[in-house]
């Protein structure tokens, strides 16, 4: 994880003044809380910069929340499409475990 690598990167990018920027090294199928503390080891300086934060590679929709409390303002992930492209239906209750239907 090197937290004091990712503290330094974000430092360097809030003093660029950029028009977002991004949270990487985060994927769907590792444990959200270790994803969860990369994304808060650069939390304090990523409040300093302009513009949204958008962590890459996460995109359950249980652990959203989770990363909006964080900082982050947008996910970027290839899973909601691919669950599209498979008919997995996702609501409240969670994913579905049968083929979406048409109406």
């Amino acid at each position: 994880m090197f937290p004091d690598l990712r503290r330094e990167c974000a430092t360097a990018l809030a003093d660029l003044e950029s028009d977002g920027y991004a949270i990487g090294g985060l994927s769907v199928g590792e444990p959200a809380r270790s994803a969860w503390r990369w994304v808060e080891a650069t939390e304090d300086i990523s409040g300093r910069a302009r513009g949204p934060a958008t962590a890459m590679g996460v995109g359950m929709p249980a652990e959203l929340a989770e990363y909006v409390a964080r900082g982050v303002d947008m996910m970027d992930c290839v899973l909601p499409s691919r669950n599209a492209r498979n008919g997995l239906p996702v609501h409240l209750r969670g994913p579905g475990d049968h083929q979406a239907r048409a109406l």
